[in-house]
């Protein structure tokens, strides 16, 4: 289930319905981008090191990402069955 904390913030991590966990491991250049997955923001901001989202298994998860005066870019992935996938996301700056 997900939970909330004070704040609205998306607790990440939280047991999924079939418990079984994954992780998705995000990366985005430039760093200090937002994190957003799932309509949830991730409380830290992102950068090229990257950040572990631990998901649900198995399931269909939709990534943003975005930074002022950068093209901001999603993704619809399938999180991994069990173990780490990277997503890596490159943030064109704006003309």
């Amino acid at each position: 289930e997900t939970a909330l904390v004070a704040g609205g913030i998306y607790l990440f991590g939280e047991k999924g319905r079939t418990g079984v966990k994954a992780t998705l491991f995000v990366h985005a250049a430039p760093a200090g981008a937002t994190l957003v997955v799932d309509g949830q923001q991730h409380p830290r901001p992102v950068g090229p090191a990257g950040i572990q989202v631990p998901v649900t298994a198995s399931r269909i998860v939709q990534v943003v990402v975005h930074k002022k005066g950068h093209l901001t870019q999603q993704r619809t992935v399938r999180s991994p069955a069990s173990g780490v996938r990277h997503i890596y996301f490159n943030l064109p700056r704006l003309r």
